[in-house]
Formats: structure tokens, sequence, C-alpha cells
């Protein structure tokens, strides 16, 4: 797990929530706004940002600061 923590962007009750451990923070209308806070605060904390997917699954993730897994190349 990167140090800052992890955050995860998802569905939630017609809405999209930043999460993290466990917990929602804010919802948001749409997914770019919950999306745009989520890369804020990431970086602020050298953590990862999970987005997933209207139907719960991961779409992608992104590391700031230092990645435990960096790919080759």
């Amino acid at each position: 797990m990167p140090k800052g923590g992890r955050y995860f962007v998802e569905p939630s009750k017609g809405e999209w929530a930043l999460t993290s451990n466990g917990r929602t923070i804010k919802r948001y209308p749409t997914k770019q706004q919950a999306v745009d806070d989520g890369v804020m605060r990431a970086k602020a904390a050298k953590g990862q940002l999970v987005l997933k997917k209207a139907d719960g699954t991961i779409q992608s993730e992104r590391t700031y600061g230092h990645d435990p897994f960096p790919t080759a190349g």
C-alpha cells in the first residue's frame, strides 16, 4: 500500500463518492468532480487513487509519490 494511503472514486447511491479507509469523505454529482478532488488529495498525501466504473469494477489506479511496484520501461 502506498505510504499516503488509498483513495477510491466509486459509485454510491446515484452519485460518486470519494472514500478512504472504508469511510466516505464526500459525495459528488459527477465522477469528474470526485476524480478532481481525489487527485488533489492523493497527490498531497503521496498516496494512491483507485477509479471505479459505474458497475463497481476497477477502471484504473494512479500512484502519486513512491510507487512500490513501478513498471519497467
